[in-house]
């Protein structure tokens, strides 16, 4: 038998190609698996790229977001009597899909008309008139078409259907009258079902519907009334109140069935791919180690004339990039001016001494000439600027022009404010503990303010807060407007933005938090750095924690600040909503942990951070403000134009209730040692989403656990080497320059590494077993001398939790592209 030839296509926005090949290929699966065996057809659907382009011979069903009006969806035919159906989108459409396609390979002509007994409805049951014969519309998916007797092949939601034992005349013990087998004697229609027939005696079509109750109704008109109408579309036009199986809520069991199965199916391919990776890595040639730059740097060294005499600004040795990713391959890259860049790279060979040339924008903002001409630059060194800002040292840099580096700027920017001395709170320990306790994860942007708000308002005595950014006014008018607390304690840095980046400044946040708490409100700004309100500096560049405290009791954790961009306002239950959301934010990851134990440990950490700020501020420190010229960065940043992607799904907050192993971290307390831990004793994966991986510079001396941040850049390049499954996720902030260092460092990243725009999470999980949710950035500073907090979460439901959120956004949101 020739199979028929079934095509899904989408005309919708929110279907994309890979949508469809994989349910194109749970429904082909049916077929062949489920359907042909009973019915005796054979068909297979395939994905069809263009809506416009329908293959000869192939029926389509169209995917759209809008029908048109309420009977165009179902089976139709062309002039032709070609059949082909209309699917309306939704995160449940191939449930539809399928139901269309069963009923297309049944009868493609949806006129035809079995004979069988009749059937009436007496005392709210369905009963058989055997005297009687009505001729059945043949609809295979109609009578246990609602969404409870769906049933999933991988995680695509499939239509149940009936077998053609169905028209029996009676029951028969044994028998199988539809394939979940909820169907369980001839014409039995099941609720949310109907059937339809033909009463000869009326000369009429009827329908037995299942609303409230079994129901026969007559149908108004006849199917002639359009020429394209099939009898199944005339059916369909005159049924109203149907359930859109193509729209389920969300938080249906059906959809939160499939999400659980879909999950579980992410993970599990993961895991099955890296084992799959290993195994061609072990089989194959061992990979050779990276190229060493010595050659590289005798070709620059001999060419730097020729480079100067081209126009570039700066020279070094880096690696070739194609296709926007990085390769094994050493290339001579040369900086030039912004204007200048297409000039100079006309003027260059492509090639020096087997080395190619990459010509690329200085990402360094240029600030005014000296008197005599040269030209300078900010030096965008780290400590200097917002850490996603900082350039990581380069290999061999050679100046092409007459430079004078920003250096006097550079030691101005470290040495202006006063060193004030930070101790930890004394008796208070960051040992782990194992404890009762209840954890909230979620993550932004689909659940972040929405479990935050009822956090925060739920407070009854006190909130003490440790934060680097507090610029949403949605969260400024709920703290200002808080009533039950006694008190609300914060702690606030005060970082460098550009004019214009948030909605409001953090000076504002605060004038407005005096003005509605008044008494209750006791504010310090955090002696951070770079801090434009601080006037001291106990943390090297930033107090970049994401802490609040409530009651003593409970508190709040996060890699997300009190900003509109890690924190939006989103309805949850809108999935297009939720859709622009996840394109116009960021990502991030939460926990909301009720443990005493762990609440009290933080709040002793931030009592100390505000004790020490309002002492420093109170003891005549204030009097050097007016010597302390803030420093903000005025200068426009090249343009991120990584391109944003859709995600698959979205996620739903994981509660746990039971006691949980737990270990607090800090900076500059104790984050490397128990990180470096975690890396060293990992056995098959490490998981880690983070807003960028920096190398750190020349004098980063060890923290006082004895751990360097190097020591961490090494922990990668261990499990790398070990055989892991070690996947990285970053932000647009990863520069080329970025990866570049790191290929220096002998990490091999080229295939572990993947750039995901909007990412400002700095989370990790290891071997499916334990989850980290943190504020540390990956850099010298952000995992030693600035403010961040975080817990390490050894418990293996936590992790698949995180594990599952990071694969999708691995498969979905993040590629191997980068910004010059």
């Amino acid at each position: 038998m020739q199979p028929k030839q079934l095509g899904l296509t989408s005309q919708s926005s929110s279907i994309g190609f890979a949508d469809l090949v994989r349910v194109a290929a749970a429904i082909s699966k049916q077929i062949a698996r489920d359907l042909a065996p009973i019915w005796d057809v054979s068909g297979v659907v395939t994905a069809l790229p263009d809506p416009a382009a329908i293959p000869p011979g192939v029926w389509p069903i169209f995917i759209q977001d809008d029908i048109g009006f309420a009977d165009a969806a179902g089976l139709h035919l062309t002039d032709h009597k070609q059949p082909f159906a209309l699917v309306e989108a939704g995160h449940t459409w191939s449930l539809t899909a399928s139901h269309e396609c069963l009923e297309m390979l049944v009868d493609p002509s949806g006129n035809w008309l079995i004979p069988s007994a009749g059937v009436a409805v007496t005392d709210s049951a369905i009963a058989d008139l055997p005297h009687q014969k009505f001729e059945y519309l043949v609809e295979v998916a109609d009578p246990s078409e609602e969404q409870t007797n769906a049933y999933m092949i991988d995680d695509v939601l499939v239509s149940d259907f009936y077998t053609p034992h169905f028209y029996d005349p009676e029951v028969s013990p044994g028998t199988r009258y539809s394939f979940s087998g909820k169907i369980g004697r001839p014409r039995e229609v099941l609720p949310g079902g109907y059937l339809s027939w033909w009463n000869p005696m009326l000369n009429t079509m009827q329908q037995l519907r299942w609303g409230s109750g079994p129901e026969i109704v007559d149908i108004p008109g006849h199917p002639s009334e359009s020429a394209r109408t099939t009898l199944r579309g005339f059916i369909d036009s005159k049924t109203a109140g149907r359930p859109k199986l193509s729209k389920l809520p969300s938080r249906s069991n059906e959809v939160a069935r499939r999400d659980r199965r879909a999950a579980w199916l992410s993970v599990a391919a993961a895991h099955r791919g890296a084992t799959y990776a290993l195994a061609r890595r072990i089989t194959s040639a061992v990979r050779p180690p990276l190229p060493s730059a010595d050659d590289a740097r005798a070709v620059l060294a001999n060419n730097v004339r020729q480079l100067t005499a081209a126009g570039g600004t700066k020279a070094y040795i880096g690696w070739r990039f194609v296709n926007d990713w990085v390769t094994r391959a050493r290339a001579i890259v040369v900086w030039a001016r912004p204007a200048e860049v297409d000039a100079v790279r006309n003027r260059l060979p492509t090639n020096l001494g087997g080395f190619p040339v990459e010509v690329r924008r200085d990402p360094r903002p240029e600030l005014p000439p000296l008197p005599n001409g040269a030209l300078r630059f900010h030096a965008m060194a780290e400590g200097t600027v917002r850490g996603e800002d900082s350039l990581p040292p380069l290999d061999g840099q050679t100046f092409l022009r007459e430079e004078q580096p920003d250096a006097a700027a550079l030691e101005a920017a470290r040495h202006t404010k006063p060193h004030v001395q930070y101790a930890p709170p004394a008796g208070v320990s960051l040992d782990r503990i194992t404890e009762n306790m209840s954890l909230t994860l979620h993550i932004s942007p689909e659940q972040g303010w929405a479990q935050l708000e009822p956090f925060l308002i739920s407070a009854a005595q006190s909130l003490t807060i440790g934060m680097y950014e507090l610029t949403a006014p949605h969260i400024d008018r709920a703290l200002s407007t808080l009533a039950a607390p006694e008190t609300l304690k914060l702690t606030l840095d005060s970082p460098p933005e550009r004019p214009g980046k948030r909605e409001q400044t953090v000076e504002k946040s605060e004038q407005d938090l005096r003005q509605g708490l008044r008494q209750r409100f006791n504010f310090a700004w955090a002696l951070s750095g770079g801090g434009t309100e601080s006037i001291g500096n106990a943390f090297q560049t930033s107090y970049h924690i994401k802490v609040a405290v409530k009651d003593d009791a409970s508190f709040w954790l996060s890699s997300g600040n009190f900003n509109t961009a890690n924190q939006p306002v989103v309805d949850t239950s809108d999935t297009e909503a939720l859709t622009q959301a996840v394109l116009d934010h960021d990502r991030d990851w939460h926990v909301i942990c009720e443990c005493p134990t762990l609440a009290q440990t933080f709040k002793a950490f931030l009592l100390a951070d505000f004790t020490l700020a309002d002492d420093f501020a109170t003891n005549g420190a204030a009097a050097m403000r007016a010597a302390i010229a803030p420093v903000r960065l005025d200068f426009p940043l090249e343009a991120l134009g990584a391109k944003r992607l859709r995600p698959k799904k979205f996620f739903a907050p994981l509660v746990i209730n039971r006691a949980v192993t737990v270990q607090p971290i800090l900076t500059p307390d104790n984050y490397r040692k128990p990180i470096l831990d975690l890396m060293n004793n990992a056995t098959t994966r490490f998981y880690m989403q983070t807003q960028y991986i920096k190398v750190a510079g020349e004098n980063d001396p060890a923290d006082p656990s004895g751990t360097a941040h190097t020591d961490l850049l090494k922990g990668l390049t261990g499990m790398i080497a070990r055989g892991l499954d070690v996947r990285l996720i970053t932000s647009e902030y990863q520069t080329k320059a970025d990866l570049e260092a790191l290929l220096n460092e002998g990490i091999d990243i080229i295939d572990q590494l993947r750039i995901q725009t909007g990412v400002h999470n700095k989370g990790i999980v290891v071997d499916t077993e334990i989850a980290v949710v943190s504020s540390q950035n990956w850099s010298g500073l952000g995992t030693w001398k600035n403010r961040d907090a975080g817990v390490i979460l050894f418990d293996a439901e936590a992790a698949r939790y995180f594990e599952t959120i990071f694969l999708h956004d691995w498969e979905n949101l993040a590629r191997q592209a980068v910004r010059p």
